[in-house]
């Protein structure tokens, strides 16, 4: 009997281990879905408080199911950083340096990311006694938010592509890539960050996941 139950312990850790990578697609799926339904906010650097106050008050409910959606989406990047942390870990020698550099990277990467998706949820929940000054003061906190996102999110490409190009835990050019990606990041007050943080990071996730799963299945 203990010897059935520890199989089945084996083959479910096997079966995890070979799929968990694929949570980091589901997180991609629910960023672009919450991105796509939310009503976008007003311009922080041109629109008044009033209309801040105006914005959440009226779109109180395409607001709660965007930044539901985006703050799903964050809670499973963290799972799947708990699996990259795994294959980085397995193929770098003590004391593993960049792979605590990828993992506190991410962690805080997704904490500020949460950050983005608070903010103005709060602001819409509370609208009815909120004045317009603080409703914009949510978007200010909000913006600050997406810009730590950035710069730590920016830690976690570097570090996961240093290791990329130093082994073969994922393909070079993905080293390469994810290096220029971070380079691009550091840029987040600029366009160009916005959009390496927007589309680059989301799509990066996407391709990892999906080379780790296909290197489980080659592993297997």
């Amino acid at each position: 009997m203990g010897t059935q139950f520890s199989d089945q312990s084996v083959a479910t850790r096997g079966a995890w281990g070979r799929w968990a990578p694929l949570v980091g697609v589901a997180a991609v799926v629910l960023w672009v879905v919450g991105i796509a339904v939310d009503p976008g906010v007003p311009d922080l650097f041109v629109d008044s408080g009033e209309e801040w106050l105006t914005f959440v008050s009226d779109n109180e409910g395409w607001i709660l199911v965007s930044r539901l959606l985006l703050l799903i989406g964050d809670f499973l990047l963290i799972l799947f950083l708990g699996t990259l942390r795994t294959r980085l870990s397995a193929v770098e020698a003590e004391p593993r340096h960049w792979t605590a550099i990828a993992f506190g990277g991410g962690l805080v990467t997704a904490a500020m990311l949460i950050g983005t998706s608070t903010p103005v949820l709060a602001a819409s929940s509370a609208a009815d006694g909120l004045e317009p000054s603080a409703a914009q003061a949510l978007g200010v906190v909000e913006y600050a938010f997406f810009i730590g996102a950035g710069i730590a999110g920016a830690s976690l490409l570097a570090a996961t592509g240093m290791l990329a190009i130093r082994t073969a835990v994922l393909p070079t050019w993905l080293g390469w890539a994810s290096l220029v990606i971070a380079l691009l990041m550091l840029t987040i007050i600029g366009p160009i960050g916005f959009i390496a943080i927007v589309i680059g990071l989301p799509l990066w996730v996407l391709v990892v996941s999906i080379l780790l799963c296909r290197r489980s299945d080659t592993a297997s």
